[in-house]
């Protein structure tokens, strides 16, 4: 009988100190996640990717005296390599930019000379600098494109309006050079030379 109790007695001092052991490990465990994460939290700095994007401004640089313009080329401003485009567009203005109906006559009004077959290629209404042109100087600036634009003498611009000769440039980044061919249109061969129209 005595043997009896004693037993019960130890099962249930078992049961008491099974449990306690329990709850003393969760209790442990709990307290070692709960203090790594606070210090993850507290100590751990965000994590900031920086992307610096690509910028392809360019510029128009010339030599420009009365009615002569000459040695115009276009510099990449940028901090990229890009492929840069250019459009002349030629018009009688006044001095608050109003655009005369009558259209000047090349060789009449006129006379401009471009430097084709020289680092540009024509290809429709718009001049091609046919391999990207660098970020850094001294490779920033394209090939001449116009050697020389003059007003004739003797030229029929209409009263109150003068000989206007403006290069519009856009450029585009040089890589990959498929997004050049999509965008505006054009071949580029292999080493990444603009070659033509696009297919």
């Amino acid at each position: 009988m005595y043997k009896g109790e004693h037993m019960r007695s130890e099962t249930k001092t078992r049961s008491k100190k099974s449990l306690a052991l329990l709850v003393s490990m969760v209790l442990l465990v709990v307290g070692v996640v709960g203090g790594a994460i606070a210090y993850i939290v507290t100590h751990a700095g965000p994590v900031v990717n920086e992307f610096v994007p690509a910028k392809v401004p360019c510029e128009i640089v010339e030599d420009f005296d009365g009615n002569v313009k000459q040695d115009v080329k276009i510099k990449n401003t940028g901090n990229i390599d890009a492929y840069i485009r250019a459009k002349v567009v030629i018009t009688w203005q006044d001095e608050n930019g109003n655009v005369a109906a009558q259209v000047p006559v090349k060789d009449t009004d006129y006379t401009i000379t471009y430097n084709s077959g020289n680092g540009w290629v024509q290809i429709g209404d718009y001049w091609y600098c046919e391999q990207p042109v660098g970020y850094e100087a001294p490779n920033n600036l394209t090939p001449v494109l116009i050697d020389k634009c003059e007003l004739k003498e003797g030229s029929t611009a209409p009263e109150g309006y003068y000989l206007s000769v403006e290069v519009l440039a856009e450029s585009i980044q040089s890589q990959p050079a498929s997004v050049v061919g999509e965008v505006w249109n054009v071949t580029v061969d292999q080493d990444g030379t603009i070659t033509g129209e696009g297919a």
